[in-house]
């Protein structure tokens, strides 16, 4: 059985209150991709020159989540658009926490991790926690 959410934003507001404040590394977490306009940035989508999208997203987590930039690590996939959920996997935290120019920008030491986005998925959860992927970028 499969518990949907009204919209990407409620099922975002929902997934900050079930992860720890603290991302570790290899974790997965939903992230959402901000309305335009958010934080004053028109467009949170773009490619690289080498066709992997390069997205500011707000990645899941208490409060109210914490917003970074992160990659997919290979080329192609499903588009990313505006609202969309995705699930970004921490990889690095690095050795000065925070000291970043993003972190220092948000007042969040969280937005100093590395990290890639690995899926899109669906604002839905089944009765063992498990998310709806429907799309894979590994």
């Amino acid at each position: 059985m499969k518990l949907p959410f009204k919209s990407g934003e409620h099922f975002f507001e929902y997934c900050n209150q079930q992860f720890s404040p603290k991302p570790s590394v290899g974790e997965g977490r939903p992230a959402l991709v901000p309305a335009h306009g958010f934080m004053d940035i028109e467009n949170h989508v773009s490619k690289t020159p080498d066709g992997r999208y390069r997205v500011s997203i707000l990645v899941s987590g208490p409060p109210s989540g914490f917003f970074l930039i992160a990659e997919t690590p290979q080329p192609g996939g499903e588009k990313i658009r505006h609202g969309d959920l995705l699930i970004w996997q921490a990889f690095k935290c690095p050795p000065f926490l925070g000291k970043g120019l993003l972190g220092r920008v948000t007042g969040d030491k969280r937005s100093s991790w590395v990290g890639f986005i690995v899926a899109k998925i669906a604002p839905e959860i089944d009765d063992l926690g498990k998310f709806t992927i429907l799309s894979r970028y590994q």
